[in-house]
């Protein structure tokens, strides 16, 4: 019976510093990118437009399929109007696809998309950790550097988030 007890509160230590070190790890990620990514250039066009409809939706009370929010993301992204054979940049998925940004809504777009990358690169790292702890440490680092991956954090993409969510799935399932 000790060894249990004494085993669960190890391993919920062990989970506590985890929290802790991926915590500081997104502060100060977070402030690199901003200082040296997210401050000098602009690019992450589908987190802008989940950044204006979830801005709308938080903090304004406005819808994120408005014509406004799409004329903000047109004017954000290609500095004038889409013409109509263009991509129109409107918000497109449910109100739902906006939980992972959640954190960000409150921020400047520069670090608010600091913070996305900063989180996503944390998570995706201790995700792949936890899904595969016996693989080589070089073999998950190399991750983010296959084009979907790399895509999904420049471009600002759901689906990486969910990638992340389905790895931490697969660890809990069969660890």
């Amino acid at each position: 019976m000790r060894f249990t007890i004494k085993r669960a509160l190890g391993n919920t230590t062990q989970v506590g510093l985890v929290i802790v070190l991926a915590i500081v790890c997104v502060v100060i990620l977070t402030v690199a990118f901003q200082e040296f990514v997210t401050s000098r250039n602009a690019f992450g066009i589908d987190f802008y437009v989940y950044w204006l409809g979830g801005r709308a939706i938080f903090l304004d009370g406005e819808s994120p399929y408005s014509d406004e929010i799409t004329r903000q993301a047109q004017l954000g992204i290609l500095d004038r109007i889409a013409k109509p054979y263009e991509n129109q940049h409107m918000y497109l998925n449910p109100p739902y696809g906006l939980i992972p940004y959640l954190p960000s809504f409150w921020l400047g777009y520069s670090w608010a998309y600091a913070f996305y990358l900063a989180l996503n690169f944390v998570l995706l790292a201790f995700a792949l950790r936890f899904a595969f702890p016996a693989a080589p440490i070089w073999i998950l680092a190399t991750v983010f550097i296959f084009y979907p991956v790399a895509r999904g954090l420049i471009m600002g993409q759901l689906s990486l988030t969910i990638g992340i969510l389905f790895l931490i799935v697969h660890g809990i399932l069969t660890g």
